[in-house]
């Protein structure tokens, strides 16, 4: 047999036998992340955060104007390091992100910066972050109300069984940062080639509400009577995530949602009577897509 035949014979035998220890007699497949230490995995993640300005008014009533729609580009490298695996499944890793993230200290808005951060990754794929390093609670907030960020699209929630093209589930999203908890409902459309890959292409929706309270500093706090501003709304994200069912890991994601939340600042004392409270609503719209680079 020829050389590059034998070898190609070969690689589809190793592929073959891996996605076979995958399946189950009713052609049911088991999803779950496999990684060891030593493992690292980069994605690109490109997308966008918008957020649509009111008009504004004018003097004794006139007609408003409409001010210019806020946009800012998402343009990052994620690297996922793994440096430890349990019996479990769960995995302790780096994440590195570098680039423009559309997140900044404070708020929304272009940042191009470099951040690391310790998390773990469950075998459904669930990321469990610890703080990132030089980040306050505001951006946690900030990226979680938007789409989780640009985690939201390198994070997957795979079902606790064996499913078949067709099958549903649900799980639920906790949000520490947010104390809120969210759910991830998700369908197995189908399976797709993707590059060298035959992936489970899953349809994911993700939906949190969203309650969180910030101090004067715009951290995020717990004490109502420290609270200075709270964000109450709702975050919906849908993707199209497909998902290698033999490596175990996930290949690319495309995800767009909406961010609809009302931001309200506690009235200032010092005036006679104090400042009125003032209320903001906002609908921020998000675009958000990885693919797995190496």
């Amino acid at each position: 047999m020829n050389p590059r035949v034998r070898l190609s014979v070969s690689f589809a035998c190793i592929a073959a036998t891996a996605l076979a220890s995958t399946a189950f007699a009713d052609g049911a497949v088991s999803l779950k992340m496999k990684l060891k230490a030593g493992d690292q995995f980069t994605y690109q993640t490109v997308g966008q955060i918008s957020i649509p300005m009111p008009g504004k008014g004018g003097a004794g009533g006139a007609k408003q104007q409409k001010m210019p729609d806020i946009a800012f580009p998402v343009n990052a490298t994620q690297t996922i390091s793994v440096t430890k695996v349990a019996s479990s499944g769960s995995a302790d890793i780096d994440l590195t992100i570098s680039g423009t993230t559309g997140i900044q200290t404070g708020g929304i808005g272009p940042s191009n910066r470099k951040t690391t951060a310790k998390a773990t990754i469950s075998p459904s794929g669930a990321l469990a972050m610890a703080k990132h390093a030089n980040e306050s609670g505001a951006n946690a907030a900030v990226g979680a109300l938007t789409g989780t960020g640009t985690l939201g699209s390198i994070t997957i929630y795979l079902p606790p069984h064996p499913v078949k093209p067709g099958d549903t589930w649900s799980v639920p999203v906790p949000l520490p940062q947010l104390s809120s908890t969210g759910t991830a409902s998700a369908k197995y459309v189908g399976n797709t080639q993707a590059g060298r890959y035959k992936t489970a292409h899953i349809k994911l929706t993700i939906s949190i509400p969203v309650h969180a309270m910030l101090d004067d500093k715009a951290g995020i706090t717990r004490d109502e009577s420290k609270a200075q501003t709270t964000v109450n709304g709702k975050m919906t994200m849908v993707y199209e995530d497909d998902f290698a069912i033999a490596e175990g890991r996930l290949i690319r994601s495309t995800g767009a949602g909406t961010t609809d939340i009302v931001i309200s600042q506690k009235a200032k004392a010092g005036k006679a009577g104090g400042d009125k409270p003032k209320s903001q609503a906002i609908v921020a719209k998000t675009t958000m897509s990885s693919t797995l680079t190496q």
